[in-house]
């Protein structure tokens, strides 16, 4: 590594051929290859930033929920990008927000979201106070955002039927 701050924290977590200042790599398998520049980030299980140039690179790890009926859990300690395929009627719960001054963010791809009743926490706001009708037999991509440590989450569908 050249530069400052260059970090690599975890299990097999490498920082490699970094140039530059604040290059991090953080968790199991995390990579942070050939970063030039400031501010690039891995994180997450099985996670890669290779060969990135420039300023306020992240990689995301990604979790798969697989099959969801029932309750299915969004645990924010373990990634900020999850799938999952809708087979039956599902209640989300968003668990284990950061606290702090942190704004926290989160995406979910969820497959065949509106072959099935979806329910959402009460903390969250929908614009114009209602939640995106999803498609029935397809990829939907979501984005959640908090300012107030999970309290309130603001939703917002990214990409309807994405194929």
């Amino acid at each position: 590594t050249t530069g400052c701050y260059n970090v690599a924290v975890g299990n097999f977590a490498l920082c490699c051929n970094t140039v530059g200042i604040y290059n991090v790599a953080v968790g199991y398998n995390a990579l942070a290859a050939n970063l030039t520049g400031t501010n690039n980030v891995a994180v997450g299980g099985q996670t890669l930033a290779a060969n990135t140039c420039g300023c306020y690179n992240v990689a995301l790890g990604h979790v798969a929920l697989g099959n969801t009926t029932g309750t299915a859990y969004i645990n924010l300690l373990l990634s900020n990008y999850f799938t999952a395929t809708s087979i039956a009627a599902t209640t989300w719960s968003f668990i284990n927000p950061t606290s702090g001054s942190i704004v926290m963010s989160f995406i979910l791809k969820l497959t065949n979201g509106g072959a099935y009743t979806q329910i959402w926490p009460s903390s969250v706001k929908w614009p114009g106070a209602v939640a995106p009708t999803l498609t029935v037999s397809g990829n939907d991509t979501l984005a959640f955002v908090s300012d107030d440590n999970g309290v309130t989450w603001r939703g917002v569908l990214m990409i309807l039927d994405s194929r």
